[in-house]
C-alpha cells in the first residue's frame, strides 16, 4: 500500500470517529486537602470535546490523500 494511501486511510478514519463520537468523559478521583486525619475524595468527571469541523476537514483531507494515491 503507498503511503499517501495508507496517511489517508487513517486520516479518513479518525474524522469519521470524531463526526460520529460527541465527546469522550473521562471520571478521576481527586483527593482533597484537609486538616483532619479523614480523607476526603471527590469523583471529577472531564470532557473533552472536538468541534466536528475539524473532523471534516480530516475527513476531506483523507478523502482527497487517497484520491491523489490512486491516481498515480
Amino acid at each position: 500500500m503507498k503511503p499517501r494511501m495508507l496517511v489517508g486511510a487513517i486520516l479518513s478514519a479518525i474524522g469519521i470517529i470524531v463526526l460520529v463520537v460527541n465527546g469522550m468523559h473521562f471520571t478521576r478521583k481527586v483527593q482533597l486537602p484537609s486538616d483532619s486525619p479523614t480523607t476526603i475524595t471527590v469523583k471529577r468527571e472531564t470532557v473533552v470535546s472536538i468541534p466536528p469541523v475539524v473532523g471534516g476537514v480530516a475527513l476531506a483531507g483523507g478523502l482527497l490523500l487517497m484520491v491523489l494515491a490512486a491516481r498515480k
